[in-house]
């Protein structure tokens, strides 16, 4: 998704985990690294692998106009994970001179200068902002401060008891990113089932506790080749400006609970749905500006983006 945002001209922040797919440089990933080895080795002008990598870097270089408009984040724990995500959202809603120096400072930069930049700063990127959540890093992990500070032994508890782990929820932090940290963005989660009959449900409850702006829903089945974006059919006025003013009856599951193994769809009420599928387009692996879910994704999401934006616009100036 990545590539397609920066091909749409949007600047991206890429939290990434280290040694997980990253954009561009995974079409030169290969499937036989002993053949890819040969053809750098072999004759000039017989490297099929190197012909590719010139290729994807020229591409990369165009597309973040060479590097400046993609920041990677990388990060191994879940712990490292939150305090990325919640320094980067938070930095969306906050003046960006609140992270210039000072005007008296150690570089010597005069006080004239660096107050004609903050007065230039003075504007988050607040609404402009688009904050897509494509992956759950972690349902469960071990907090800080439960983990062992010393090398676990073989032995310990008996060596025919093996080892026992007790995991921790990771905490639910998507309502205080999109009400709190970064509250004018556009903010969009996934929820991913194995069961067809509740993912509906599923994007519906998250909409609705969470106060996020789409839920891109997928079925573990087909989530390559079919999305399904929700969204409530009565947004929250103002909801992200702290003066929330409801425009109808909020997103409902119409069932007491959610079991997982429902045999019939799961109702809901309140809410627009929009189905995106590439079922019957090949899918394009060489170029990633070819036809596939993630490019179809991304035009939908920067199209409510801009809807977004246009109705918080029309909102600044009601007022």
């Amino acid at each position: 998704m990545t590539e397609h945002l920066l091909a749409a001209g949007y600047a991206v922040v890429f939290l990434t985990r280290r040694g997980s797919k990253f954009p561009f440089w995974r079409r030169l990933e290969p499937t036989d690294p002993y053949a890819s080895l040969l053809g750098l080795m072999g004759p000039e002008g017989h490297s099929t692998w190197a012909a590719t990598a010139s290729a994807v870097g020229a591409e990369a270089a165009a597309a973040t106009s060479n590097g400046a408009r993609l920041l990677a984040v990388p990060f191994t724990s879940v712990i490292e994970y939150l305090a990325f995500l919640r320094v980067c959202t938070k930095a969306l809603h906050e003046p960006p001179s609140r992270y210039l120096p000072n005007d008296s400072n150690a570089n010597g930069e005069s006080a004239a200068a660096t107050t004609a930049a903050k007065t230039s700063a003075e504007v988050s990127v607040g609404a402009r902002a688009l904050v897509v959540l494509a992956a759950a890093v972690s349902d469960f992990y071990i907090p800080e401060a439960a983990m062992a500070t010393d090398k676990l032994q073989s032995t310990s508890g008996g060596a025919s008891n093996g080892l026992s782990l007790q995991l921790h929820s990771v905490p639910k932090l998507l309502r205080t990113l999109a009400l709190e940290w970064c509250p004018l963005a556009t903010v969009c989660t996934f929820k991913l089932e194995t069961n067809e009959h509740v993912l509906l449900a599923k994007a519906t409850a998250s909409l609705a506790a969470y106060g996020v702006s789409v839920v891109a829903a997928n079925n573990l089945a087909d989530y390559k080749k079919r999305v399904t974006l929700v969204q409530a059919e009565h947004p929250v006025l103002g909801q992200h400006e702290g003066n929330a003013k409801p425009s109808g009856p909020a997103p409902a599951v119409l069932a007491d609970r959610i079991v997982g193994d429902e045999t019939a769809l799961v109702p809901v009420a309140h809410v627009t749905t929009r189905v995106i599928s590439v079922e019957n387009s090949k899918r394009e692996t060489g170029d990633c500006y070819g036809r596939s879910i993630e490019g179809e994704l991304v035009q939908a999401l920067v199209a409510i983006h801009r809807d977004n934006l246009d109705a918080s616009a029309s909102r600044e100036m009601a007022n």
